[in-house]
């Protein structure tokens, strides 16, 4: 199954013979003969932790072994990640320490809105702002999101993070209109960038009177 994927994804042609139909690596995982082969086979071979770290990886956008103990409270989690790996369920990006599913594995994870505000909670706490945004974004918690956003405003621009939300936000606070006017600027809106400029020279103004007096 992994070789028809690799197959069908190096080289975009049709893996069956006499046929013009490409499948694509999802319309491979589900097929019903994969899926179930996958599941009764190769998922059920997994002990509990293995099984749960598998579904974990499918939620978040990447784990490590200290996310996997203070998330789940797997204490031997880097054995874990190994041994799944080594299993072919997990890749491991050297370069970054972490790892993810393996394509043949990626399902869509689903998860209670508390979970994904516990994984932003974390992502966040150790500085990796454009995770703890998707979960905050997931966990559809508006006022999570928005905090999060707003407390790492200076960054967000530069960090190939998408915060295009910002342009329905009705504040006034200096962050928002800040990211509202590289928004604009990223987007070639000069116009809107001239105005969200305004508005902080308006408010630079104001502080600077409020001091003087």
């Amino acid at each position: 199954v992994d070789l028809m994927i690799r197959y069908s994804v190096k080289n975009g042609e049709s893996i069956w013979e006499e046929s013009d139909v490409v499948m694509t690596v999802s319309d491979l995982r589900k097929c019903y003969e994969i899926d179930t082969y996958i599941k009764k086979y190769i998922r059920g071979s997994l002990s509990t932790e293995e099984d749960m770290l598998i579904k974990g990886s499918q939620v978040c956008p990447w784990m490590n072994g200290e996310l996997c103990r203070e998330v789940w409270g797997l204490q031997k989690a880097e054995l874990l990640l190994d041994k799944l790996t080594r299993k072919g369920f997990l890749i491991y990006n050297n370069r970054r320490g972490y790892w993810k599913t393996a394509p043949l594995f990626c399902k869509q994870g689903r998860a209670e809105m508390i979970f994904w505000k516990q994984l932003g909670t974390w992502y966040e706490k150790n500085q990796h702002i454009k995770e703890a945004l998707e979960c905050f974004a997931k966990s559809g918690i508006e006022e999570a999101y928005k905090s999060c956003m707003l407390r790492h405003y200076a960054k967000i621009p530069y960090n190939n993070i998408e915060y295009g939300a910002v342009m329905s936000w009705k504040d006034y606070t200096p962050e928002i209109v800040y990211l509202r006017a590289m928004h604009c600027y990223e987007n070639r809106d000069f116009k809107g960038f001239e105005k969200e400029a305004a508005r902080i020279t308006e408010k630079l103004s104001k502080q600077y009177l409020d001091v003087s007096v």
